[in-house]
Order: structure tokens, then C-alpha cells, then sequence
């Protein structure tokens, strides 16, 4: 069944409308006719059977049939990631992260990163495309920080973890994760974390961990520790 995404879609919603994006989606692209059955998804837990009454590509139309609320994962794993040089590589790692679970998806610069140059509304945007291909019911946080410092003084999740390579002398975040309690994992950019911000982790209670033999990529990186904490969580 298709999937949609509308924000203003409530506990009480009998009829909405979507809004010009996602109308000419639906009418241009996806070629929904008036009767289609589809599914609307507000990205707070809601979920909706829903009827397409007047599909216009400019105001499409929709009655709501059943809305179902799913309950947010009991643990909120927040992954942050550092700037990278190359956009699309951040851009998958907000989708990839939107379809795996995460309850908030962080970009920060760290002290080996390029200039922080980051298309909130486009990130949005992929991720909302993420969540409908995926049928998550809940789009997770997106934040940026100008600095690892910042993140950390606005985030007071208990358990935090930082992967970073200045030693092997780290436990595998799996066997240091509690299970089913909020965390916040932090992965460094292609030219690791500085010594000054391992230092700064380190003061902040984050734990250092690792994430097994291979080297991987930053992005790649970000997304095993993501997955790991979900399937510890199952």
C-alpha cells in the first residue's frame, strides 16, 4: 500500500489534506485515482488507513478510514555523526538512520571537518522519504551542532559512547551497552576525533568503545553502532 507523510494528521483527523509535495507525489508520480487505499503516517506514532476522495495534484484529498497509534521504542538510541566531505555521504546516513529506528539523528563539526554546510529542510526532506519507504512510524530528531562541545552540553542521556581509534584498549559497544536504556553514540569524521574532544568526551562520562576489527567508513561506522544497539534491543 502507499504510504504518505502529513504532519497534521491527529487522534481525531476525519478528512486532510496533504500538502503541494506530497499531493503532486501522490496524483503526478504515484498515480493514486479517487478510491485508492493508502496509508498516512505523521511521524509521531501515528497511523492512519485512509481513502484518497479528490486526488488533485495541488490539494490531494483524503478521508481517514482507522488510526492505529504505535507506541516509540522503549530505548531511544541518538547517533551523531560528524561532518564529512562529501554531502552525500551525511545524506545517506540520515536515511539509512531514519529506516534503522534512531530516535534522533545528530550532525556536528568536529575539529578534523570541513566547514559545516548543512541543508536542514533538504535533510528533512530525505528523511521523511526515508520514513515513508521504510513505514517507521516515528521520524527521529534531527539536530545540528557547531561543536562537539555543544552537543554534548545539550544532550544528558546517561549512557553515552564514543568511537574513536587512538586505542584498541576498548570494550565492544554491544557488551558495554545496558539494554533497553536510551544512548547517545558519538562517531568521529574520516580523520578521527581530536585528542582535545576524546578528552572532552571522556570528561562528559562518554564510555570509549569499539566496533570490532574492520576499519570502516565514518558513515558505515555510524550505522553499525545504530544497528548494533537495535538488535541488542530485540
Amino acid at each position: 500500500m502507499k504510504i504518505f507523510y502529513t504532519a497534521l494528521l491527529n487522534p481525531d483527523s476525519e478528512k486532510i489534506t496533504l500538502d503541494a509535495e506530497e499531493s503532486q507525489h501522490a496524483v503526478k508520480v504515484l498515480r493514486c485515482y479517487e478510491g485508492e487505499n493508502i496509508t498516512l503516517l505523521n511521524g509521531k506514532g501515528l497511523v492512519a488507513e485512509a481513502k484518497i476522495s479528490k486526488p488533485n495534484p495541488k490539494a490531494c484529498e483524503i478521508n481517514i478510514q482507522k488510526i492505529e497509534e504505535q507506541p516509540a521504542p522503549a530505548a531511544k538510541i541518538h547517533i551523531a555523526l560528524a561532518n564529512l566531505k562529501k554531502r552525500d555521504r551525511v545524506e545517506w546516513f540520515i536515511e539509512k538512520s531514519v529506516e534503522l529506528g534512531a530516535a534522533a539523528v545528530i550532525v556536528f563539526k568536529a575539529d578534523h571537518t570541513e566547514k559545516l554546510q548543512i541543508d536542514a529542510e533538504r535533510c528533512k526532506k530525505i528523511a521523511i522519504s526515508a520514513l515513508k519507504q521504510s513505514g517507521n512510524a516515528w521520524l527521529p530528531d534531527f539536530h545540528i551542532y557547531t561543536s562537539l562541545k555543544m552537543l554534548l552540553a545539550e544532550n544528558d542521556i546517561k549512557n553515552k559512547f564514543i568511537a574513536h581509534c587512538e586505542t584498541d584498549q576498548t570494550q565492544l559497544l554491544k557488551h558495554a551497552y545496558p539494554k533497553s536504556e536510551n544512548a547517545l553514540v558519538l562517531i568521529g569524521p574520516e580523520g578521527d576525533f581530536s585528542a582535545n574532544e576524546i578528552k572532552l568526551a571522556l570528561e562528559s562520562n562518554c564510555i570509549p568503545v569499539n566496533l570490532g576489527p574492520l576499519r570502516l567508513r565514518a558513515e558505515t561506522a555510524a550505522l553499525t553502532a545504530l544497528l548494533t544497539l537495535q538488535v541488542v534491543n530485540m
